[in-house]
C-alpha cells in the first residue's frame, strides 16, 4: 500500500520521481563517480603505432544506462610480460601466483582514457588514415546506434577520447542512428573496415561494413517473413545516410536470418559473412528476440560483392552441406597462396565443434569449399591469426564455453597447445606490441569483466603461457 500513497503524495507536491541516471564507471554511477574498471569487454582493438590498447565494455547486466570505451597503456600492459609469471599452470584450487591477478581499482595507470557509449556493444573495427585522427567503431544493440569514438593526441596534452561528431565523452547519441536511417538496421553487430569502388570509377572508396544480428520482420502471419541486410557507410563520414545495403538473407536465401561475424577481402574484392540467428527464439511464441538458429541445414557463408553497390549479389553456401555443422563462430582471413593465387578462409563451427580450412578460388565464377575440417576442443570462438611467413599460421581460438584458449598449428592441423584459467568466457583477441619471436596478445574474458595476457614463442607455440589476468566484476 506504501508505494500508491508515496505516487499520490508525489503528485500533489511536485515531487520528482524519475530514476536517477546511472552512469558508468569513470563518468558514474551517481554523482561520486568510481574508479576506471572493465566491465564485460567485448571488442577489442591495438592502434597500428601499438600504444593503445582499446575496449568496448558491453555493461551485459545493464547495472548503468550506458557502457564504456576505454584505452589501456601498453606500456603498462608490457610491464606485466616482463615479469614473465606463469599464472595458467597450477593446479585449480590451488591459489593464484602472486602478482597474477591485477586490481585495476588499484592500478588506475594502466587507464589514459574513457568515452561513453551505448550496451552491448560487440566487436570493434579502428579507421586510421595516413593523416587524420583514428576512429574507433563499435555498434549498440540495445540502441540500433553506430557509435565512432576518436583517440585525441595534442602536443603536450595526454591522450583522449572524444566522440566523433561532436566535442565531449558522452557519445551515447552515436553518429548514426541504423534502424531510422536509410539503412533500416536492427540489432547491428560485426562491424568491418573496408573499402568500395563504384561501377565505372577506378578509385576506392573507404568504408564501414556493419551486419545485421536480429532480422528485420517484413510480415508478420501465419508464416513471420523477415530479411536481414548489411549497411556500407562513408567511413570518413559516418554521421551521413549510408552509401547503400546489401541484403544478405531473405525468405528464399538463408530463410531470412541473421549474420554473425563478417571479414573483407581486399585482394578479392568479396565480403563473407557466417553464423544465423533467428528473430524468434521459437517462430510460434515468444517476443522478439535475437537467437541462434537450430539444425544442420542453417549454416551458411554469404559472400558478397560490395563493388557492386546495392545490387552487390548474394551467393550464400551451404557450410553444412559440406561439413556437418549448425553454427558458425567466427571468421578470418588467411595468407594467399603464391602459386594459385588461391586464398584461405578459416571458420570456427559448432556441432560439432572444428576449425574449417576454406579455399578462396581466385575465379570469381567458382563457390568457395572446405578443403579440410579439423576437429576442436569444445565451444570454439574467436579466432587470432598470427602469421609465420615459411612455416605457417598460428591460430588462437578462444573456447567460450572452457575458460581456455587453444594454439592451433596450422602446418602440423592440429591443437598444440592450450592456455587455462582465463575464467569465464574469453571472447576476443588481439595482438600486442610483441618483441622477439614471440606474440603477445590481449583476450577479453566477458564472463569475469577481466582482461588475459598470452605470450605465445613461434617457434615453440606449446610454451604458450598466461601472463596475468586484469580486472575482475564487483561482488
Amino acid at each position: 500500500m506504501r508505494t500508491p500513497l508515496a505516487l499520490l503524495a508525489c503528485a500533489a507536491l511536485g515531487c520528482n520521481a524519475s530514476s536517477p541516471v546511472l552512469l558508468p564507471p569513470p563518468f558514474g554511477p551517481t554523482a561520486a563517480p568510481t574508479p576506471y574498471r572493465l566491465y564485460f569487454p567485448t571488442g577489442l582493438a591495438v592502434t597500428k603505432d601499438q600504444s593503445l590498447l582499446l575496449v568496448a565494455n558491453g555493461d551485459f547486466d545493464h547495472s548503468f544506462d550506458a557502457s564504456t570505451m576505454v584505452a589501456l597503456d601498453t606500456t603498462y600492459l608490457s610491464g606485466l610480460f616482463d615479469q614473465q609469471l606463469d599464472c595458467g599452470h597450477a593446479p585449480y584450487g590451488v591459489p593464484a601466483k602472486t602478482g597474477c591477478d591485477i586490481d585495476l581499482l588499484q592500478n588506475q595507470q594502466a587507464f589514459l582514457a574513457a568515452a561513453m557509449i551505448g550496451n552491448y556493444a560487440g566487436p570493434m573495427a579502428l579507421y586510421e588514415p595516413a593523416s587524420g585522427e583514428i576512429t574507433a567503431f563499435v555498434a549498440a544493440r540495445d540502441t540500433n546506434l553506430l557509435h565512432a569514438v576518436s583517440v585525441v593526441r595534442t602536443p603536450g596534452k595526454p591522450i583522449s577520447l572524444s566522440c566523433r561528431n561532436h566535442d565531449g565523452v558522452d557519445c551515447r547519441d552515436g553518429v548514426l542512428n541504423l534502424l531510422t536511417s536509410t539503412a533500416a538496421l536492427e540489432g547491428p553487430y560485426a562491424v568491418v573496415v573496408g573499402d568500395v569502388v563504384a561501377p565505372g570509377s577506378s578509385s576506392h572508396q573507404d568504408a564501414l561494413f556493419v551486419g545485421e544480428l536480429v532480422p528485420a520482420i517484413d510480415q508478420v502471419g501465419a508464416t513471420t517473413l523477415t530479411h536481414a541486410s548489411v549497411a556500407v557507410i562513408d567511413v570518413a563520414n559516418p554521421m551521413a545516410p549510408p552509401l547503400f545495403t546489401m541484403a544478405v538473407s531473405d525468405l528464399n536465401v538463408t530463410a531470412g536470418s541473421g549474420i554473425g561475424p563478417m571479414v573483407f577481402d581486399r585482394v578479392g574484392r568479396k565480403l563473407y559473412a557466417a553464423g544465423c540467428f533467428g528473430r524468434f527464439p521459437n517462430p510460434s511464441q515468444g517476443a522478439p528476440l535475437s537467437a541462434k538458429c537450430g539444425g544442420t541445414g542453417t549454416n551458411y557463408l554469404r559472400e558478397l560483392s560490395p563493388d557492386a553497390g546495392a545490387f552487390a549479389g548474394l551467393r550464400a553456401v551451404p557450410i553444412s552441406d559440406q561439413v556437418r555443422s549448425t553454427d558458425t563462430s567466427e571468421l578470418a582471413l588467411g595468407e594467399i597462396d603464391p602459386v594459385t593465387g588461391a586464398h584461405t578462409l578459416y571458420a570456427t563451427v559448432r556441432n560439432p565443434d572444428a576449425l574449417l580450412t576454406i579455399n578462396i578460388s581466385d575465379d570469381p565464377t567458382r563457390e568457395v569449399q572446405v578443403v579440410r575440417a579439423t576437429p576442436l576442443p569444445v565451444s570454439p570462438g574467436a579466432i587470432l591469426r598470427i602469421a609465420r611467413p615459411g612455416v605457417g599460421d598460428l591460430l588462437l581460438i578462444s573456447a567460450t564455453r572452457s575458460g581456455v584458449v587453444d594454439v592451433f598449428d596450422v602446418a602440423q592441423d592440429q591443437v598444440v597447445g592450450q592456455i587455462e584459467r582465463l575464467g569465464d568466457t574469453p571472447f576476443t583477441m588481439a595482438r600486442l606490441p610483441s618483441p622477439g619471436n614471440v606474440a603477445r596478445v590481449a583476450v577479453s574474458v566477458f564472463g569475469d569483466c577481466r582482461i588475459g595476457l598470452l605470450e605465445v614463442p613461434l617457434d615453440k607455440p606449446w610454451n604458450a603461457l598466461l601472463r596475468a589476468r586484469l580486472g575482475a566484476c564487483p561482488l
